[in-house]
């Protein structure tokens, strides 16, 4: 049973300046709570309904506050109310973002449920570090941690000033560009290449360096520095992260 100060705490955490301030956010859902124990973050308070606590084993290893459907209702900011929900703190500190691994940047995403979904994109091409300008969604926002289906355990956000970040890591990475008036990724050979035809592909991309599927701008801030700008629809982000990891894996090898 939760007191109504205890819920009127909990639902603070639905607004921006609440979480900036406590430092905590809400996770909600099976998937992103078991994601959320498995991972560095500290965990505050875990919310479950009898049933759920009930029918997940591992939720009986950990101290629980258990809710009733109303309860689960009012605390929540889904449309349907989950049976479980936990409050996080954020992560204080970030781990450096290592050269030899691709980095994904974005630029002024302003929908919380495609950065979520953009995340979930990436952390399936292990793609553990993706940098947002800072006129980006918060990464904290409850509809962008439900989005990511959990991964955002798993991928580091980082919010920087783009200009300087593109020119410190052009200095030591090829920078690639996603535009809405570039090259469709698909129509690369060495993007759609079948694994049989993999060495065929790579020595076909290098003799092409200069013909990539996503377009190289070269005086976006710099002559030598492009941005990964905010593409729409989503399903041309995806075919921008099959090239990005192809792409890490030929510099490999």
């Amino acid at each position: 049973m939760l007191s109504k100060n205890r819920i009127s705490q909990i639902r603070k955490l639905h607004a921006k300046k609440f979480r900036d301030e406590s430092g905590l956010f809400l996770v909600e859902g099976y998937k992103c709570v078991e994601m959320l124990c498995a991972s560095d973050f500290g965990v505050e308070e875990i919310f479950a309904t009898e049933s759920a606590l009930r029918d997940n084993r591992w939720l009986q290893r950990r101290e629980v506050t258990i809710a009733s459907a109303e309860e689960m209702a009012r605390i929540s900011t889904m449309q349907t109310s989950p049976e479980l929900l936990a409050i996080a703190r954020q992560r204080t500190g970030l781990p450096g973002i290592p050269a030899d691994r691709p980095v994904l940047v974005l630029d002024h995403i302003s929908d919380p449920g495609n950065l979520g979904t953009i995340i979930r994109t990436a952390d399936w091409f292990d793609i553990r570090h993706i940098v947002c300008s800072p006129d980006c969604v918060e990464f904290y926002n409850p509809k962008t941690i439900q989005a990511t289906m959990g991964s955002f355990a798993h991928v580091s956000v980082h919010r920087l000033p783009l200009v300087p970040f593109l020119q410190r890591e052009g200095t030591r990475r090829r920078i690639l560009g996603t535009f809405l008036n570039g090259h469709a990724p698909h129509h690369h050979p060495f993007a759609c290449a079948r694994p049989r035809h993999r060495r065929v592909a790579q020595r076909r991309h290098r003799r092409r360096r200069g013909d990539v599927a996503l377009e190289t701008v070269t005086n976006t801030f710099s002559q030598t520095h492009t941005l990964i700008k905010n593409a729409s629809p989503l399903w041309f982000l995806h075919k921008a992260l099959v090239f990005v990891n192809l792409f890490s894996e030929q510099r490999t090898m």
